[in-house]
């Protein structure tokens, strides 16, 4: 006979079925808009403003909203100090194939490589139009929303998965395995990749999965952030 699911799982269930909910919700809302108006023609204040609601929704609502109905922290979610070195050393290593990857892309382009955080969330031609205090500002919100609130997500649902199906070791770990593969697919239906880049899609597998698996090996969170805001959008 089963166990019975325990009154955690229970609601970390419910909680990913929130998170579920405002993913499809966004998408649903947000998608047309996106294809049809906001990658159409030059970015602007307006569609940088629609643009960074949409990823606060997809990526960091739900989180913050079960965060704050179910009275918990950021300390619950690894955001401690304790073994923060640590936690921001190690998430080097899953850099790595990352780096030497788009390396040898950049080079096989003929471009140079460069290294500049954020990039790919961030509008060089809009942002060279604004005037200082805007620049801080536009900088500001891209560090919150796709730095911090995007890596934010996945460490709440791995932390949920992971709450329903207790890992069985370190390395077998559903819930960063599942966050890896739902990266990719999210990756996917915005447009941002395609499933015949094999290879890009196992290097983004691994950069999310040994993220995790380090937040796991640690307990702190604070290796997630760093490379969200300092790797995942530099090349």
């Amino acid at each position: 006979m089963n166990k019975k699911l325990s009154i955690e799982q229970k609601k970390s269930i419910m909680d990913l079925s929130v998170m579920i909910f405002f993913f499809a919700f966004s998408l649903f809302i947000y998608l047309p808009l996106i294809k049809n108006y906001i990658f159409v023609g030059n970015l602007d204040t307006i569609k940088f403003l629609l643009l960074a609601s949409f990823e606060f929704m997809f990526a960091g609502l739900s989180a913050s909203l079960i965060m704050l109905i179910r009275r918990e922290n950021f300390a619950n979610f690894g955001f401690v100090k304790k073994n923060s070195l640590k936690a921001i050393l190690l998430s080097l290593l899953p850099v790595i194939p990352y780096i030497v990857y788009a390396f040898f892309v950049y080079n096989s382009m003929g471009i140079k490589f460069t290294y500049i955080p954020l990039r790919g969330a961030i509008n060089q031609q809009f942002f060279m139009s604004l005037n200082l205090f805007s620049r801080i500002f536009y900088i500001i919100i891209v560090i919150i929303i796709w730095g911090f609130f995007e890596a934010f997500q996945w460490i709440v649902v791995n932390d949920k998965i992971n709450k329903i199906f207790k890992p069985k070791n370190l390395f077998l770990n559903l819930g960063a395995i599942s966050c890896a593969l739902l990266s990719n697919l999210a990756h996917f239906i915005l447009g941002l990749s395609t499933f015949d880049h094999i290879i890009t899609n196992i290097v983004a597998f691994t950069f999310i999965y040994g993220m995790l698996i380090i937040r796991e090996y640690t307990q702190n969170s604070w290796g997630c952030i760093f490379l969200f805001i300092f790797f995942w959008n530099a090349f």
